[in-house]
C-alpha cells in the first residue's frame, strides 16, 4: 500500500514505523507486516520502479541468516541471479615469498554453502515490490523523517512533507547519517579506513565453482564473489591515493588491470558493469536504543567490506528485534517497552562491537606494509592450512560467530 498523504485530523496509529526502506529496513518491515503487524516504512527515494540492471555491488548473506530472508518470500524471485559460495580460496600476494594460499571449505562445517551471494539491487527491488503490494504495510516514498516526540504510549512523527504518524515503536534503518540516531541523541565512533572500494560485474571465460577468490595486494584484498552462470562480482580495495589514479584509467586499461590482479584464474574477463567506487567508513553506535526507539543495520554500525559482516551482522539485527517483538505482541505486551529494547540492546551491542573490532583488525592485518605483520599473516595461513581443528575453528568464528 502507498500512501502519499493521509488526510486525517486524528493520524493513525501504527505498531511500527521504519525510517529507512533500504535492504536492511525492508527486510525488517516484510517480516514484522508478515506476522500481522502494522508497518510504515519511509524513505526519501521517490523512484520505486524496479532496476533495470543487476548492478555492481552484492551481498554474501551467511546460510545460518537465510531464513531471515526466506520470511520475506522473496527468495524464489532471485535465485537465478544468485550464486553459493561453497569454498573461499585466499592468496596472499604482498606476503612472504612464495606467496602463501589457503582454502576454506564449507563441507568442513557440514554444509553444503557459507553464504548466498545475492546483487543488492536485486534483492531490494525484490523486497521493494513486495512492500508496495503488502495490506500490513504502508509506504511513505520522496519523503523522511524530520522530527519525532515520545509520550508514555506512543510516538508522534513528524514527516519531512508536514504529515503527522503515530507509532508505538520507531525503528532507525536510515544508514551511516541516520537522522533518528541524531535526534535521540545517541553518540556514534566514527572510524577512516583510509580506503576505497572498487565494485564492478564481470564475466569469465572459465568457471567460478561457486570459489569466492580472496588476493591480498599491498594496498588490500581483491575479491572475485561468484555470482549466476560464468560472471561475478568485484570488490578490490585500494588505499585512497591509488584508488584515484585507477578510477582515472581508460575502460580498456582498468581491465588490463582486473586481468593482471585476477592472476587468470577466471580465464579471459569482460566488464559489464561498473566499476564505481566508495570511500571506506566505519561507525559503531555507543547505544541501540532510546525510548520507544531502536537502531538496526547502518544506523547501528557500519564495517569494512573485509569479512563479509556488514549486511549479515544487520539480519542479525533484525532476527533479535522481530523476535523479541513477535513474543511481546502475542502475549499483549507493550511492543516499544523498555524491556524489550533493553533486551535487543543487551543481546546485540556486545556483538556489533565485538565483530567491528575483529573486522577492523583484520581489515588492518590483510592492508598493512609492515612486514612483521606479513610474516605473522604468512604464519597463521600456514598453520590454519596445516591444522584441520584451526581451520574449523576460524570458520565457525567468521561464519557463525561462535568458537
Amino acid at each position: 500500500m502507498t500512501v502519499k498523504d493521509l488526510n486525517t485530523k486524528t493520524p493513525p496509529v501504527f505498531d511500527i514505523f521504519i525510517s529507512g526502506a533500504g535492504i536492511a529496513g525492508l527486510t525488517l518491515a516484510l517480516n514484522l507486516a508478515n506476522i500481522g503487524l502494522s508497518v510504515v516504512i519511509i524513505d526519501p527515494v521517490e523512484d520505486t520502479s524496479f532496476p533495470q540492471t543487476i548492478g555492481t555491488r552484492t551481498c554474501a548473506i551467511m546460510t545460518s541468516l537465510l531464513p531471515t530472508l526466506e520470511a520475506t518470500g522473496v527468495l524464489p524471485d532471485i535465485m537465478d541471479e544468485c550464486s553459493w559460495l561453497e569454498k573461499m580460496h585466499i592468496v596472499d600476494m604482498a606476503g612472504t615469498k612464495p606467496p602463501k594460499d589457503i582454502t576454506f571449505d564449507a563441507q568442513e562445517l557440514d554444509t553444503h554453502a557459507f553464504a548466498l551471494n545475492i546483487p543488492n539491487d536485486v534483492f531490494r527491488g525484490a523486497l521493494l515490490k513486495r512492500a508496495l503490494r503488502h495490506p500490513n504495510l504502508t509506504c511513505f516514498f520522496g519523503d523522511m523523517l524530520a522530527d519525532f516526540k515520545t509520550t508514555p504510549a506512543l510516538l508522534d512523527i513528524q514527516h519531512d512533507s508536514g504529515q503527522i504518524s503515530r507509532a508505538r515503536l520507531l525503528i532507525g534503518a536510515d544508514g551511516y547519517n541516520s537522522r533518528i540516531r541524531k535526534v535521540a541523541q545517541i553518540e556514534a565512533k566514527p572510524f577512516d579506513y583510509g580506503q576505497t572500494a572498487h565494485t564492478c560485474r564481470l564475466k569469465h571465460t572459465k568457471p567460478h565453482h561457486n570459489i569466492s577468490t580472496e588476493t591480498y595486494y599491498k594496498d588490500g584484498p581483491f575479491t572475485l564473489v561468484p555470482l549466476a552462470d560464468n560472471t561475478c562480482s568485484l570488490v578490490w580495495l585500494e588505499r585512497h591515493e591509488n584508488a584515484d589514479k585507477t578510477m582515472r584509467l581508460t575502460r580498456e586499461d582498468f581491465v588490463t588491470r582486473l586481468q593482471t590482479n585476477s592472476r587468470n584464474i577466471l580465464g579471459r574477463i569482460e566488464l559489464i558493469e561498473g566499476p564505481t567506487s566508495v570511500p571506506l567508513r566505519g561507525m559503531v553506535a555507543e547505544k541501540l536504543v532510546a525510548p520507544r526507539c531502536a537502531l538496526i543495520a547502518e544506523a547501528a554500525h557500519a564495517y569494512s567490506p573485509v569479512g563479509a559482516q556488514g549486511l549479515n551482522t544487520s539480519l542479525r539485527d533484525i532476527e533479535v528485534l522481530v523476535s523479541s517483538i513477535k513474543n511481546y505482541a502475542q502475549t499483549g505486551l507493550d511492543i516499544g517497552s523498555e524491556t524489550l529494547l533493553k533486551t535487543y540492546e543487551d543481546k546485540r551491542l556486545s556483538d556489533i562491537h565485538r565483530r567491528f573490532n575483529i573486522v577492523n583488525n583484520f581489515g588492518q592485518a590483510v592492508s598493512t606494509h609492515s612486514d612483521l605483520v606479513k610474516a605473522l599473516r604468512a604464519g597463521a595461513m600456514s598453520a590454519l592450512k596445516d591444522s584441520r581443528f584451526l581451520r574449523k575453528l576460524a570458520m565457525q568464528t567468521g561464519y557463525t560467530g561462535a568458537a
